[in-house]
């Protein structure tokens, strides 16, 4: 279940249905490939959403999300840096926020003050 502005909806995934593919998920890979761009941050590969971790605090429609991408020269396989952003469930207003090391298995940390 999740809860929005508008009521509680059943059936939410991690995802967050339709909005993680059509709405965020592009915004967000766009945002986290600029942020590396003019951070200067080299990325191996394409930047790909990995995460929506969860909904910021007070918030019913920004989530909290991990675009992960792989630094150049690492030699196994797998993402191993990811950008954290926030951004709203329909695209709306990404802010890519930092780029964190992302060990595996995934250790994400949820910092809901960097805003």
């Amino acid at each position: 279940m999740r809860a929005t502005r508008y009521g509680v909806h059943e059936g939410a995934t991690l995802g967050f249905g339709p909005a993680g593919e059509t709405g965020y998920r592009a915004a967000a890979e766009r945002a986290a490939a600029a942020h590396l761009r003019a951070t200067g941050v080299p990325a191996a590969n394409t930047p790909a959403l990995h995460a929506f971790r969860q909904y910021l605090p007070g918030s019913t429609d920004r989530v909290r999300a991990y675009v992960s991408f792989r630094s150049p020269g690492r030699t196994s396989p797998g993402d191993d840096r990811v950008v954290a952003l926030d951004v709203g469930t329909d695209g709306s207003d990404p802010v890519a926020l930092r780029v964190l090391d992302a060990p595996q298995p995934w250790r994400l940390p949820f910092e809901p003050g960097l805003r």
